[in-house]
């Protein structure tokens, strides 16, 4: 084995499933660890946790006009990942929602299209809301989407009024939570 004590057929066999799942894409990988060696899939609470700092990190790069993107780019595949492994956590889908929302202000900041990362905040949001329809704070957040949206079709020339009903219809189900 690699250590005194170890039997030098469990040290091949740590050896040769190390060389496989290097071999693997990495969310069969993990699924494989999780389905075959009892890997704790409560894993999700680390990613979620860095998932959650990145999108702080971003929000400060952002605060001091530097380029947030990858950053976000980052917290929001780490957020993915703990979702992946935990789907029933709603403070997962609002954290990614919210990152997904500063994605969008930040591709507007430069002068990108936000459409694709409302949309997935949007779809975020109404994920936490699934899970937990009582959450002010999510429907306080997908609020804030539709209101982005509107704004942005506003600013556009487009009619903003669908946008804007849906951000108050959120807003006061949010108040009415708190």
């Amino acid at each position: 084995g690699d250590q005194a004590g170890r039997p030098v057929e469990l040290g091949y066999a740590i050896g040769r499933l190390v060389r496989e799942l290097r071999a693997t894409p990495r969310g069969a990988a993990v699924d494989r660890l999780v389905r075959q060696h009892d890997l704790d899939a409560a894993a999700a609470e680390g990613w979620m946790r860095r998932g959650s700092l990145r999108m702080n990190l971003a929000n400060a790069a952002a605060a001091r006009g530097e380029d947030a993107e990858p950053l976000y780019a980052r917290a929001e595949a780490d957020l993915t990942e703990a979702l992946r492994l935990d789907p029933a956590s709603v403070e997962t889908w609002q954290t990614r929602a919210t990152v997904r929302l500063n994605r969008g202000a930040s591709a507007t900041n430069r002068g990108a299209d936000p459409e694709e990362h409302l949309r997935g905040a949007e779809e975020d949001f109404g994920a936490a809301l699934e899970r937990n329809p009582r959450s002010g704070d999510v429907w306080g957040g997908r609020a804030t989407v539709h209101g982005a949206r509107a704004s942005r079709k506003r600013l556009a020339g487009g009619d903003p009024a669908a946008d804007f009903a849906r951000a108050e219809a959120d807003y006061l189900k949010a108040l009415g939570l708190k």
